[in-house]
């Protein structure tokens, strides 16, 4: 057993073994910031769509945006 623990403490000093932790705690950071990204959507698309009175034209704005 311990020449298992010396083994996976090498190889996380290498970076190859990272903890369960450190990663939840990345992707939390990670989908956090999508979330704010993906909730500010409405609000950029209603500044560029808002003096248009066609939805056709409205989402051909949108598309290329």
């Amino acid at each position: 057993m311990q020449a298992d623990k010396a083994e996976m403490e090498v190889h996380e000093l290498s970076g190859e073994l990272v903890k369960v932790t450190d990663v939840l705690h990345e992707w939390q950071n990670i989908l956090a910031d999508v979330k704010g990204k993906l909730l500010s959507i409405p609000s950029k698309l209603a500044t560029i769509v808002i003096d248009v009175d066609d939805p056709a034209q409205a989402q051909e704005l949108i598309d290329s945006y």
